[in-house]
């Protein structure tokens, strides 16, 4: 005789599947066009959902993470408390608790989970033959045994970790706030979308990996790769190095003065022979190149033409400036 047993649905599910339906409507405040079931959406709709959720709840979960639970159909289980919170909040609630009650209050019912122990008590004690007392008892033994299978399982693959990192000054280790830091994760070589730190400078990663990378970048600080491990799971604190040189530029856009030959020999010693500095304009909507030569003439005119520079980005050789990026402040 052969007897299959069903994995139980796990009694908060119900819950879990009116949330997921939720995100859809609250995702598509940002991007409409997207399916209104999650199960199909794909990369760039996946993408473009870690960086809503980045941007509203700063928080962040892996494409893994999005796959083995937001796209998947299995009803065993939730994935873990902290999680939930993140993406109730993503929504509008203050936790996981609060959109059940508010679900509660609208009349949904919890899944039928596995019976209590009161039921299975008041059962065995009701007269019956042994031989259904038998299957009874062992059926019961078997449904926890693989509710326990279940919940290792799902704890194994849902070990996602919080990682927090704060970034500061190399020099002072005051807080880089307003630089307009951002983190990218670096997987198979390729840059994530980017994460954008909160207004002290800090943001939290949730990782399966032990050990991944990330790209971090802010005005006027250089740019780094940053080797985080699993046993640095406390908050982090990470220094970065000014870029002497783009500070510098940015500040000789902003001041007056009448020793333009000074200026010029400053400018000399930071730019490489055979630089390219590109101006882009608003929401890149235009660019203009400029060689080292044509470069130092608009920053040099008594009436200069580049004034209140922002740089961009900038790219080294030699130890000096070799290509840059800039737009010009309203």
């Amino acid at each position: 005789m052969f007897i299959i047993f069903a994995v139980m649905r796990h009694p908060e599910r119900n819950y879990f599947d009116e949330l997921k339906k939720l995100i859809v409507l609250r995702f598509r405040e940002r991007q409409n066009d997207c399916s209104m079931d999650l199960s199909e959406w794909k990369g760039k709709e996946i993408e473009l959902f870690q960086q809503d959720l980045q941007e509203r709840v700063r928080g962040r979960i892996s494409i893994r993470w999005f796959y083995d639970h937001l796209k998947s159909d299995r009803e065993d289980r939730i994935p873990r408390i902290d999680i939930l919170n993140l993406l109730c909040q993503y929504c509008g609630f203050e936790s996981w608790n609060d959109f059940k009650e508010s679900k509660k209050e609208e009349g949904l019912e919890e899944a039928q989970g596995p019976p209590s122990k009161a039921q299975v008590d008041a059962e065995v004690e009701k007269p019956m033959p042994e031989k259904r007392r038998w299957v009874l008892i062992s059926g019961m033994m078997l449904i926890s045994l693989l509710l326990g299978v279940v919940l290792i399982t799902t704890l194994s693959n849902d070990g996602q970790q919080e990682y927090k990192m704060c970034f500061v000054d190399s020099d002072f280790g005051i807080p880089i706030a307003d630089k307009n830091l951002e983190v990218k994760l670096l997987e198979k070589g390729y840059e994530g979308s980017a994460i954008k730190a909160d207004t002290v400078g800090c943001l939290s990663l949730f990782m399966n990996s032990d050990s991944f990378q990330v790209v971090v970048r802010a005005d006027y600080y250089i740019t780094d790769t940053i080797q985080i491990a699993r046993d640095q799971n406390e908050k982090r604190e990470i220094k970065l190095k000014v870029d002497d040189y783009s500070m510098l530029i940015h500040q000789l856009s902003v001041t007056s003065t009448e020793d333009w030959e000074r200026r010029r020999d400053q400018l000399d010693k930071m730019i490489h022979p055979d630089a390219e500095i590109f101006l882009v304009a608003e929401d890149n909507q235009g660019i203009e190149m400029f060689n080292k030569e044509e470069f130092i003439d608009r920053m040099t005119m008594p009436i200069s033409t580049l004034n209140d520079l922002r740089i961009l980005e900038t790219i080294y050789s030699d130890e000096k400036i070799h290509k840059m990026r800039i737009t010009q402040e309203d």
